[in-house]
């Protein structure tokens, strides 16, 4: 089995790969196979129901996986697709119970226990501060109230090592970099129009959750940006397929996931090699947003209401956020009275707990709500010394962005650190989405040179002048 390790800045293969030719036609053939999957799948949603469909594509994503743990570009395309689904897939596909809703994670817990000689060597930045944070999670859970919330928090954390196991196996590999984006792509833009077109014949479903469905497509799409071939239009197609995504994103409501969106948006068009593809990105961007509202006007009427009440001065903080100044505020009382936190799993207790204050407007009194906040989660939970390890792994691919700079990596790197704090004001730590963009970004931010970019040539030194020359 090929394996690699992140070791002194530098990827290295542990044993004999096949040659680049061979993995870059293995990535396009499978590339062009699973776009054929997916939109097969949701040709299939759309006659005999979504579920259907959804359920098929899983199955499709869960056996690349497995494939992958052989052939590394198959195995990359496989986890994306599966982290792209997640959120879709725990009430859709794996509901239940705590067992079957950890479906992926339960996976990403067997490949690390496969890949235990590569866990042991990693001693990057991002992995040592994440192994840190692990450790504080276990730790919270020994004093927990709700030690099986704990215990899920800890889970969708720790298992960014199997992620990222996928991505350093396909380090140097610029095809699957790229074909993962197209897929990922191609995946949340066609069962997300089917999700919408049978909305109504669904389950109830929080739309703050499956707002990551397309928002994970759209970080798989700016993991690969940078590996599009430079002949052809590949740039472009992903872009247009990050738009389609953002359009999904659009009519859930969801304001914390738009943000999150917006700031890829963002990434992407400062990431396109010219002003011509610029523009013409932005003008078919402004066409699709009037596409898509002709024919989801219900949706959009909808999610342009929760942004206008988000806006809106004369409605109270508590309205314009539905709730979650409130909670916000309540994590704070609650550190205020346990520095060193409640435990891993224990904020819905805390805040049934905490009671009356006058300094509040009672919402949620009395009964257990979730913090919605991975910032606030982990500050009630896990105490000042939680939230400085998460802030540190945040912060961190920026700093090591701005290290590699020379390389083109410091914006991939703030990109990275914008996005994990703009998302965590507005989620926790479920999504699995977050923990694949922070897995594919600390391979790129931790190869030798610049990945999907031609070689830096080495600054030019001058050479040294004798004082008879100077004369």
């Amino acid at each position: 089995m090929t394996t690699a390790i992140l070791k002194n800045d530098v990827v290295m293969p542990r044993a004999r790969v096949l040659s680049r030719k061979v993995e870059v036609s293995v990535a396009a053939k499978w590339g062009v196979f699973l776009v054929l999957c997916a939109l097969a799948c949701t040709g299939l949603s759309l006659v005999v129901g979504f579920k259907t469909g959804f359920s098929v594509m899983t199955a499709i994503g869960f056996m690349a996986a497995i494939l992958g743990l052989y052939r590394p570009a198959i195995g990359l395309m496989g986890i994306s697709i599966l982290c792209t689904m997640d959120t879709l897939t725990r009430p859709l596909v794996f509901y239940g119970g705590i067992f079957p809703w950890n479906t992926l994670n339960y996976w990403l817990l067997v490949v690390m226990f496969l890949s235990i000689a590569f866990m042991l060597k990693l001693n990057d930045l991002q992995s040592r501060l994440l192994e840190l944070a692990g450790i504080i999670l276990l730790f919270g859970l020994l004093f927990t109230p709700v030690l099986v919330d704990g215990f899920e928090t800890t889970l969708n954390v720790v298992t960014f090592f199997g992620i990222l196991f996928y991505f350093s196996r396909n380090a140097r590999d610029d095809s699957a970099w790229f074909w993962q984006a197209v897929v990922s792509g191609v995946v949340g833009a066609g069962l997300g129009c089917a999700f919408f077109l049978q909305i109504s014949r669904l389950p109830d479903i929080n739309a703050n959750a499956w707002a990551y469905f397309p928002v994970t497509a759209i970080f798989a799409i700016c993991l690969g940006f940078r590996f599009a071939p430079r002949r052809g239009k590949g740039q472009l197609f992903l872009g247009l397929l990050a738009l389609l995504n953002l359009m999904w994103v659009f009519l859930s409501g969801s304001r914390g996931t738009l943000m999150v969106g917006l700031v890829c948006m963002a990434y992407l068009i400062f990431s396109m090699r010219s002003k011509v593809q610029q523009v013409g990105y932005l003008v078919f961007g402004a066409l699709l947003v009037v596409l898509v509202t002709l024919n989801f006007a219900a949706l959009n009427e909808t999610a342009m209401h929760r942004i206008n009440k988000m806006l809106d001065s004369e409605e109270s903080m508590v309205g314009r956020t539905s709730g979650r100044s409130d909670l916000a505020y309540g994590g704070l009382l609650i550190f205020q009275d346990h520095p060193f936190g409640v435990g891993t799993g224990g904020f819905t207790v805390a805040w049934a707990k905490m009671g009356f204050r006058q300094s509040m407007s009672g919402y949620g009194y009395g009964a257990s709500r979730e913090a919605h906040s991975g910032w606030i989660k982990v500050l009630a939970e896990n105490g000042f010394i939680g939230l400085l390890v998460v802030a540190a792994f945040a912060v961190s691919f920026a700093v090591l962005g701005w290290r590699k700079r020379r390389a083109g990596l410091f914006s991939v790197g703030l990109f990275v650190t914008c996005v994990l704090s703009v998302a965590w004001v507005s989620t926790e730590f479920a999504p699995k989405g977050i923990w694949f963009l922070a897995a594919g970004t600390t391979v790129l931010l931790n190869m030798k040179g610049a990945p999907g970019l031609p070689p830096v040539p080495p600054r030019a030194r001058t050479p040294a002048v004798t004082p008879e020359e100077r004369v």
